[in-house]
This record gives C-alpha cells, structure tokens and sequence, in this order.
C-alpha cells in the first residue's frame, strides 16, 4: 500500500458516493484497501482514480426476453 493511502471518508468525497458504498467497494475487491486497526481501512489513491475513471454501467442488467412475462 502507499504511504500515502487515504481514508474511506476521502475516498466517498473523491467519487462523490457514501463511505458505506466504498467499503462495499473495497469487500468486492474493486477498490485496494488494507485494514488498519478493528474497523479502519486505508485505501489505495490509485486504486480509487482508476475507478473514477472506468467506465460504467447504470442500473440494473435487464432480463432476457424470454424469463419476461
């Protein structure tokens, strides 16, 4: 991890998402974290960038026409 690293808070601020959706982030494996102490992370800045820079999909995948009925 970077010497730099940041918390979760700075991370919510940087993506502009709640702290609950980073830590979220961060169980999905999305964004690169290491625990620090019982319940602190420090988060990867990089890690957090290249995610604020991929692209994504919004909402939900749709069904397949066939399970709609």
């Amino acid at each position: 991890m970077n010497s730099n690293s940041i918390t979760v808070q700075e991370a919510a601020t940087i993506l502009g998402i709640d702290s609950s959706q980073v830590r979220r982030l961060i169980r999905r494996g999305t964004i690169k974290a290491d625990r620090f102490g019982d319940k602190a992370w420090l988060v990867d800045p990089d890690s957090v960038n290249d995610y604020a820079q991929s692209p994504r999909k919004v909402g939900h995948p749709r069904k397949p026409k066939e399970e709609q009925a």
